[in-house]
């Protein structure tokens, strides 16, 4: 596998390396700046302008190449124009580390146009050293090339920001100078397509930093009973870095947490929830975990405040589902037999280091898991046909056949699957319409009333019937018996 992704990356190399002697764009001028204080997401910008040299071709594309260690772990990729802020349709032409902008009006001979790319990555900084004490702080690390761009640059800067509380701790790559809380390489001139020098930062933060490896979070729509439950199914890791081999050590955490006032271990979880849900329920691979707390309503939400079982340290992992139940009213629309369903795409939830019930909207907005795999599933009442899906982005779905207690002809199931997902979607919704007359309302109560007439039946008739051999012989002694009665 190492050496078809090796072959692979050569042959993109002479790719990239062919279209940039060929095509004649050239980018003229291009800041690069890297958002390291919302950890773990990482967001990328590239502001470039982008001249075309050719002396009579006009062009009609913008190529970006994605290096394998951002494209495993990119979320999105968006490019617009600078001077108008229009979006431009970006393509994936190989499905591989090649991504393809397409301009909305081709760049002629001569001309330039200034372009704004942002990538928004998810935990691509790592811990360094990989192994810290229980009490110590927490360092990570950033990696990157100057100039792994296709096309030749002409001036090239890179600019790190870190977040208030960060302390940079070491700086490697050439060019490198400090301005303020930044970290600037640079500028460098007359950058080729070949790549770069090898940069990075190393900087301390001691804030908690989550992945949920897997994140399921099902709805089941129920008119009968004018309920819409949601389930979350999570598996989350502290991508902090590991404990030494004698492990957890309960006594130096209790003296950390009084003494520093923290530790580096997650002790709780926060979701927000709507305020009138109802109906809670918090269960791990044990059973029910009775050590979770509802705060009171601010605005239109509330604190849901998850306690695990034990205190999670760095790379360890706990898995759990929790969930509630909402007045369907709420979110369903309706004319005529025409519904209009209008729900969350997705929840996040924020690892705390306290146990606090009482923790300010600051925290509960903070985002600090990041979703790598992600399903969305959603159960529409038996019955409900004509099923159409309306998703705020570019994603696909696909609608499957699923069946409940006492269903008879089975219920749509809407599932929709996503791969690193992006920090802004947590406020998304999705929006879907199905149709949903009287009839299919009343399929179920019809089937089970249908069942239970049945089996009245059955059983009047079978009590009518003779089960059991009687011999002719006592047959007659009756008749007999009774004759002379």
């Amino acid at each position: 596998m190492r050496l078809l992704h090796l072959l692979y990356m050569f042959y993109l190399h002479l790719l990239a390396h062919g279209i940039c002697q060929a095509a004649g764009l050239v980018n003229s001028n291009m800041i690069q700046t890297v958002q390291l204080d919302r950890l773990p997401y990482v967001t990328e910008q590239l502001g470039v302008v982008v001249e075309n040299t050719d002396t009579a071709k006009v062009h009609k594309t913008y190529d970006i190449r994605v290096p394998p260690s951002k494209h495993q772990r990119m979320a999105s990729i968006t490019v617009r124009e600078r001077k108008t802020g229009k979006q431009l349709r970006v393509e994936n032409p190989t499905e591989g580390l090649l991504y393809r902008a397409v301009f909305n009006r081709a760049l002629a001979p001569g001309d330039k146009i200034g372009l704004n790319v942002e990538m928004e990555l998810l935990g691509v900084v790592q811990p360094k050293p990989s192994v810290v004490e229980q009490t110590g702080d927490r360092s990570w690390e950033w990696r990157d090339v100057v100039g792994d761009q296709v096309y030749e640059t002409k001036k090239f800067k890179l600019v790190v920001r870190l977040d208030s509380d960060a302390v940079v701790r070491r700086v490697e790559g050439p060019q490198s100078s400090r301005d303020k809380g930044d970290v600037v390489f640079g500028p460098f001139t007359a950058l080729s397509n070949q790549t770069g020098a090898s940069v990075s930062v190393v900087f301390r933060d001691n804030g908690e930093q989550m992945e949920a490896t897997r994140y399921r979070r099902e709805y089941f729509v129920s008119h009968w009973a004018d309920d819409l439950h949601v389930a979350d199914h999570l598996d989350v890791r502290n991508r902090g870095p590991m404990l030494p081999a004698n492990g957890l050590d309960k006594v130096q955490q209790t003296v950390t947490a009084y003494m520093q006032g923290r530790d580096n271990l997650v002790k709780s979880f926060l979701a927000p929830v709507p305020r009138d849900a109802r109906e809670f329920y918090f269960v791990d691979h044990i059973g029910n975990v009775s050590t979770s707390a509802l705060g009171p309503a601010t605005g239109g939400s509330r604190l849901l405040q998850l306690k695990p079982r034990f205190p999670i340290p760095g790379s360890w992992r706990y898995a759990w589902r929790h969930g509630f139940s909402l007045p369907l009213a709420k979110y369903l629309r309706r004319t005529n037999d025409l519904y209009a369903l209008r729900l969350p795409f997705i929840g996040h939830v924020t690892a705390s280091a306290t146990l606090e019930r009482t923790i300010g909207q600051k925290l509960i907005d903070k985002k600090n898991t990041a979703v790598l795999d992600y399903s969305l599933q959603i159960s529409l009442p038996e019955g409900a046909h004509d099923v159409h899906v309306h998703l705020p982005f570019g994603a696909t779905y696909r609608v499957e056949r699923s069946w409940y207690y006492f269903d008879v002809v089975g219920r749509p199931l809407i599932i929709v699957d996503m791969k690193n997902v992006p920090e802004g979607l947590s406020d998304a919704h999705v929006v879907v319409l199905y149709r949903y007359n009287l009839l299919d309302l009343w399929i179920k109560p019809a089937a089970i009333a249908g069942v239970f007439l049945a089996l009245f039946a059955l059983a009047s008739l079978l009590s009518r019937l003779e089960l059991g051999l009687v011999s002719s012989s006592s047959s007659r002694a009756t008749e007999e018996k009774e004759k002379k009665e």
